[in-house]
């Protein structure tokens, strides 16, 4: 797997979407090539910090409803 490649994938690797292979290749490049290490240490703060400020909104009472009613319809 070369830099492109992984550049592509961060991301997903990040947000452990990736099959177990890829995941694996994805982790062996970072692992030896210092510049994808810096990219991806970078993309870890910044996910951190993004999820640190983001405040978390709660769903409406009635959407919830809504989505109770038809869960227990499904059934």
């Amino acid at each position: 797997m070369n830099c492109e490649e992984v550049l592509e994938l961060y991301q997903r690797y990040l947000d452990n979407e990736l099959r177990d292979r890829r995941s694996s290749s994805v982790k062996d490049h970072i692992e030896n090539c210092r510049q994808c290490k810096k990219v991806l240490i970078i993309e870890r703060r910044f996910k951190a910090v993004i999820i640190k400020k983001i405040k978390r909104q709660k769903a409406p009472l009635e959407l919830k409803e809504k989505i109770k009613k038809q869960i227990f319809l499904q059934r």
